[in-house]
């Protein structure tokens, strides 16, 4: 058999606007429309004005899906069927 080379690939899929971006290396290429990409990139920002934190800034709790939650500052609510998840960015 031949010298097979694998390859990554990083992608983001917006199914409300029906487009897809993947990423690899320095490239970009957007399927659809240009949506996904302007997300990804807009967070991409958003990642680097909060100074690159790695995941070890990440601190994760998990609730009910029916306890009341509110984010406050870098925090994000991530919902589920049965639970959500509280996620803080740490300093």
């Amino acid at each position: 058999m031949g010298n097979k080379t694998e390859h990554h690939y990083f992608g983001l899929w917006d199914a409300d606007n029906l487009s897809l971006v993947v990423a690899q290396d320095d490239r970009l290429v957007a399927y659809g429309n240009e949506r996904a990409k302007e997300r990804l990139l807009e967070t991409l920002r958003s990642w680097v004005e909060l100074g690159m934190p790695t995941a070890a800034c990440l601190d994760l709790k998990v609730y009910p899906i029916e306890a009341p939650l509110v984010a406050n500052e870098h925090q994000w609510i991530v919902r589920r069927r049965d639970s959500q998840f509280l996620w803080s960015l740490q300093k």
